[in-house]
């Protein structure tokens, strides 16, 4: 049977006072089902009023630093050190400035995450809901200009340092 379609129902083998007393059973079953969502509604809007209060304590406690979390890394460590209370968002032209800036400086390439980590330890973060990609993008653009050059995958060194051969 498909389960849109509600299935035809009609009388059953159950008649006289046997199908009275199931009718009745039924109603009442029926009601102490009302009261029990009328109980379950009162309960879950109880839940919500708690978990709200606990949610804003908890910001209280422990304020949101960053606009998203970070991944531990599978070893333990931290993945990216944490942002500063007073730290410079970056984007767009003073983001691919400052990467570029800090892998000329470098004397060898820098992963994407190096590079974050970087801008974390200077004091920046980059300002975007997407901060990996918002720095991957960064630097493609800094490669097709011909400024940076990509040594592998999510790896950017100096044009500078490449090697004459």
């Amino acid at each position: 049977m498909s389960r849109h379609a509600e299935p035809v129902r009609g009388y059953g083998p159950v008649f006289g006072a046997r199908r009275e007393r199931l009718i009745a059973e039924c109603s009442q079953l029926d009601q102490d089902l009302r009261l029990l969502d009328d109980e379950l509604d009162r309960l879950a809007q109880q839940r919500r009023s708690v978990a709200r209060q606990l949610r804003e304590h908890r910001r209280s406690l422990w304020p949101n630093l960053a606009k998203r979390g970070r991944r531990v890394l599978r070893d333990g460590r931290r993945a990216l050190p944490p942002i500063s209370h007073d730290a410079v968002g970056l984007w767009g032209r003073r983001l691919r400035a400052t990467c570029r800036q800090l892998i000329v400086r470098s004397s060898e390439p820098l992963s994407l995450m190096d590079l974050h980590a970087m801008l974390h330890r200077l004091g920046y973060f980059i300002d975007s809901g997407h901060s990996v990609k918002a720095l991957a993008d960064a630097l493609r653009y800094e490669v097709l200009e011909g400024r940076v050059r990509r040594v592998a995958r999510g790896t950017y060194g100096s044009v500078s340092s490449r090697a004459v051969g």
